[in-house]
């Protein structure tokens, strides 16, 4: 196996990954794929619908893991999720429904990082400012726009300050100009933290 760059943050090494269809044959989904990406990096993958792109960032967050091939995030190999690596995936339902915007982000900072609750709240705040929607703390996600919901999906993976922010097409089922105003805006978040998304 090849060395991490010193300067990685996330090496893809060779990574092969294989479903089973339903009659058990394999399928594969990934195969050799190979990159690096540096801290404070936007790095994006393109393909068609299908290709695996779902897939990769599934296995760099750590819930697949590959059948050939490795993923070193940080210097160690990827066996599970962690707090450094947060994922916002593309549906809208990404919010827990019985708790408040507010409330999501604080729960995810006391459960993953056991942050203590006026210091979450605080957090919360600014994160949910930082993305628009402060005055929509209180109200619940069932109450929100989709370009809502999805604007306090990316606050609280921000909350969680992880080293990389992972984006599964998360304004891909948003009307064009909503999309393309919650890219303009992700894009300043990404000059303001420096946070490394892919």
């Amino acid at each position: 196996m090849e060395r991490q760059p010193a300067d990685a943050v996330v090496t893809v090494e060779r990574v092969k990954i294989v479903y089973r269809d339903p009659n058990g044959r394999p399928f594969v989904a990934i195969d050799e794929a190979s990159f690096t990406v540096r801290p404070g990096e936007k790095f994006v993958v393109i393909g068609p619908s299908g290709c695996g792109k779902t897939t990769l960032l599934k296995a760099i967050a750590g819930f697949l893991a590959p059948a050939a091939g490795r993923i070193v995030v940080a210097g160690r190999e990827v066996h599970e999720p962690g707090p450094d690596r947060a994922v916002v995936f593309q549906d809208f339902d990404q919010l827990f429904p019985w708790r408040t915007v507010l409330g999501n982000l604080v729960y995810a900072m006391r459960a993953a990082k056991g942050v203590p609750k006026a210091t979450a709240e605080a957090r919360a705040h600014h994160f949910l400012k930082l993305v628009g929607i402060d005055a929509a703390a209180a109200k619940y996600p069932h109450m929100l726009s989709g370009g809502m919901k999805q604007r306090a999906a990316i606050a609280r993976a921000l909350a969680l300050e992880p080293d990389i922010l992972l984006l599964d097409e998360p304004f891909g089922a948003l009307d064009a100009i909503t999309r393309s105003q919650l890219q303009r805006e992700l894009n300043e978040i990404w000059r303001r933290t420096h946070v490394t998304i892919i």
